[in-house]
């Protein structure tokens, strides 16, 4: 998202978060890898898809949505 924010001092917010879907516990400890492709930009809304892997294995999938607000 970085590419489509007007400037860096904004951060990623989740507003919506849909199709949640839990495959493997993660553990404390665990390295997790967060896959996010960015599907569609509506406005000031960003939609996306992302896969969360541990150990190269899926541990959860989800769609959500998320705008860039100041972090203040």
């Amino acid at each position: 998202l970085a590419q489509h924010a007007p400037t860096a001092d904004v951060v990623p917010v989740a507003t919506r978060m849909d199709g949640v879907k839990f495959k493997k516990m993660v553990r404390p400890g665990d390295t997790i890898d967060v896959h996010a492709t960015l599907n569609e930009v509506v406005s000031a809304a960003y939609f996306l898809t992302a896969k969360i892997m541990v150990a190269g294995k899926l541990a959860a999938r989800l769609d959500f949505a998320c705008t860039l607000a100041s972090p203040e």
